[in-house]
Formats: C-alpha cells, sequence, structure tokens
C-alpha cells in the first residue's frame, strides 16, 4: 500500500492524468478520494456541477470566488495589455 501512496502522489503533484474509481451509495452518494479533493481543493460544501457528456459525466468543482480562484493563472501582464488595447480603440474611435 505504502508503494501505491507514492504513485499516487506522484501523479498528482505532476499534473498527470489518472483515474480512480468509486462506487455510488443505496443514497446516490459518491464519496471523492482523498488525492482528489486535495488535488482539486474541494472541502465540506464545496458546490460541484456534474455534466453529462453522452455516457461519461464530467465533475467540476465550484469555487467560492471564481474571480479569485483565477487570480494568477494568465499570462504576465495580459491585464495591462487588455486596458493599453482598450485606451488606444477609444481613443481611434472617438
Amino acid at each position: 500500500m505504502m508503494y501505491a501512496d507514492c504513485a499516487l502522489s506522484y501523479l498528482v503533484s505532476h499534473d498527470i492524468p489518472f483515474s480512480m474509481r468509486t462506487r455510488v451509495t443505496n443514497r446516490g452518494q459518491v464519496s471523492i478520494p482523498a488525492a482528489i479533493r486535495r488535488k482539486l481543493r474541494i472541502t465540506a460544501n464545496t458546490a460541484l456541477e456534474w455534466i453529462v457528456e453522452g455516457s461519461a459525466v464530467r465533475v467540476i468543482p465550484i469555487p467560492d470566488d471564481p474571480i479569485t480562484a483565477l487570480r494568477g493563472s494568465g499570462k504576465r501582464g495580459a491585464v495591462r495589455r487588455l486596458l493599453e488595447d482598450r485606451r488606444r480603440d477609444r481613443r481611434r474611435d472617438g
């Protein structure tokens, strides 16, 4: 079991795609494996969006504040360039 834990930690920390299986309970509940909860920062009361795509289901955690969750994910200087482009457009359009 120790080897499996180390291998899973490696996969999770290096953004390597992996899969895990769980079962649905009689009450329709599903447990999310701890490694996946940690990786996706899923905690108690995290909202999940379920998207059905053919015969597959994608589950996407919805952060409490989506704007804060995206902070730092863009390219450096993207906001500055966007604002400069907008200023240029306003000057041009008069």
